[in-house]
């Protein structure tokens, strides 16, 4: 897992829904597996324009 305080990466989906489950926000799921959640401070838009998001294809869970 990678963090700072507005988004964290896992290697595992399970583990970034039990995160969100402590701390909120959003989760975007790569189609080649990377996992990022974001703060609740992010919206969809930022999310999709975001540094860690581009390039990727993928889809907020």
């Amino acid at each position: 897992m990678y963090s700072n305080q507005s988004f964290a990466g896992f290697t595992s989906i399970d583990a970034a829904q039990s995160f969100r489950s402590e701390a909120g926000g959003w989760i975007f799921k790569a189609e080649n597996g990377q996992i990022i959640w974001f703060a609740m401070s992010f919206t969809p838009s930022k999310i999709l324009l975001h540094t860690a998001t581009a390039g990727l294809s993928g889809s907020l869970v």
